[in-house]
């Protein structure tokens, strides 16, 4: 009788997604652009605006500004209920107007965060990070960005788990799971949550936590947008002075040493809850760099778990140092390219010298087919899965039992890829998929494959809620049935992933 119930329930979403047709389709009726405005004066952009062309041009990735029939800049959860209330209003099929939610606009998936036609619900006016009295939780604007909350609690000299990059938005991190500096010893970011207020489709704002709406709580936690607006989110923090950490470079010289290390640090003997490391290979065209991001979260120069990396030479650039969260995130912001093209796509594995070693060649082997693309930065790279902590959605208990509370050996493969012209955006989504084919292939010929794949970095053909598996995916459509019958957040929010797109 359950599987009976769940099966309808997807098939009625399915069907209520279908007759609202694809992320193609688009509504640019301005009648719900002018009521919104006539509701909220002053907070809604038309194309030609200062307002409009000010937020479309703030996304980092270029094929993310669409061109929405208005945007709408709320203030506060009543304004985005407001907003939700016009938009959902009981129509169904192919006149309910499609609306995209915007927090930092970091992630390159289109209209992930904007779109074409419809309206674009931006949230980076609800920026403000509070701290409680007792200095344990921040309450945090879901349109702030990780730079600012990071300025606010290194004045109390707190720390939270957060983005690694000061540009990246709050609102889709804790959705999508969340990596961190500190996510070895405390998980992914939304693991960290106390609370989350959220607008449902009805417009009701509603708190979702341990003890209220713990459901919904759950699902958020890897669910993505499709449940509601997320308008604040309740964050625990804790005492954190400065650390250790910055980014070494390396000349391609260095390469097998490089992996090695990475198989060493991976080993589940050797893990350090206060040890986190980004391993990477970028090719530019012509050259070759590698370079390890690496952080150890106590004031300890030169930790033991991060010498293998830290003892490599030679070294091209090293900014290592004690210093705060503030610094180390804006740093990586130096690093990042501007106004690019671009295309993200992750697998995991368990990791291996002889996979990663294999994994590298796989990409080496392709950078060739990709010399003459303009602006090209093309890059590998590796670093863990969090240490595993029950309560999200994300469906890592499988791989938890495989190994240990911190995930075992597991490994995230990142590609995230940067170019200029558009005219080579067909070549490098070919070459990465391909590329993605055959690491998959590689890992599964050595026994080390996982089906598991992280939201924040998956790309549109991937499918990363389907990852987290059967269990996962029932509770979040329950849920979704639960608190959005009508599946607003299905029909009329095509981008993202969704939970009832694929049969």
């Amino acid at each position: 009788m359950a599987s009976y119930h769940i099966l309808r329930l997807f098939s009625f979403c399915f069907l209520l997604f279908s007759s609202a047709s694809s992320i193609e389709r688009s509504t640019s009726d301005p009648s719900r652009c002018n009521a919104i405005n006539s509701f909220l004066p002053g907070k809604v952009f038309f194309q030609g605006d200062g307002g409009y062309n000010a937020s479309d041009e703030s996304y980092f990735f270029a094929e993310a500004r669409l061109r929405p029939a208005c945007i709408v800049t709320p203030t506060s959860a009543t304004d985005v209920a407001t907003t939700i209330q016009v938009l959902g209003g009981n129509e169904q099929g192919s006149s309910a107007p499609l609306f995209a939610i915007r927090g930092g606009g970091l992630l390159p998936n289109i209209a992930a965060a904007n779109i074409d036609g419809g309206v674009t619900i931006d949230l980076s006016a609800m920026n403000l990070t509070i701290v409680n009295e007792d200095k344990t939780i921040a309450s945090i604007g879901s349109g702030a960005r990780w730079g600012n909350v990071y300025r606010t609690l290194d004045a109390f000299t707190l720390g939270i788990v957060g983005a690694r990059i000061a540009t990246a938005g709050v609102g889709g991190y804790f959705v999508g799971g969340g990596l961190s500096f500190f996510s070895p010893q405390k998980g992914f970011g939304c693991d960290n949550l106390a609370n989350i207020e959220i607008v449902l489709a009805t417009g009701e704002i509603v708190n979702a936590n341990a003890s209220s709406n713990a459901d919904l709580f759950t699902a958020l936690k890897g669910g993505s947008n499709n449940f509601g607006v997320v308008t604040r989110y309740d964050v625990q923090v804790f005492p954190q002075g400065l650390y250790w950490g910055g980014a070494i470079e390396y000349p391609p010289s260095t390469i097998v040493q490089q992996l090695e290390a990475f198989a060493t640090f991976k080993d589940p003997r050797n893990f350090d809850p206060y040890a986190e490391v980004e391993l990477s290979f970028f090719f530019s065209g012509q050259s070759y760099t590698v370079a390890n991001n690496m952080f150890y979260t106590l004031p300890i120069v030169n930790a033991s778990a991060l010498q293998p990396f830290s003892d490599i030479q030679p070294q091209t650039l090293n900014t290592m140092r004690i210093s705060n969260t503030s610094d180390f995130a804006e740093e990586i912001v130096a690093f990042q390219p501007s106004n690019p093209q671009g295309f993200f796509a992750t697998t995991v594995f368990r990791t291996s010298l002889p996979l990663i070693q294999r994994i590298f060649s796989l990409w080496n082997d392709t950078t060739p087919l990709l010399q003459n693309v303009t602006g090209l930065l093309y890059n590998l790279d590796l670093q863990s899965v969090p240490t595993f902590i029950p309560g999200n959605s994300l469906g890592l208990e499988n791989a938890a039992a495989n190994g240990s509370n911190h995930t075992g050996s597991l490994t995230i493969c990142l590609l995230s890829n940067y170019w200029a012209d558009t005219a080579d955006s067909p070549t490098m989504i070919f070459v990465t998929q391909n590329l993605l084919t055959q690491m998959k292939d590689a890992a599964k010929e050595q026994g080390l494959d996982e089906r598991w794949e992280y939201l924040n970095y998956a790309s549109e053909f991937q499918h990363p809620i389907e990852s987290y598996g059967a269990a996962s995916q029932a509770n979040m459509r329950a849920v979704s049935k639960k608190y959005d019958p009508n599946c607003v957040f299905q029909k009329q929010v095509p981008g993202g992933f969704k939970l009832f797109t694929h049969i």
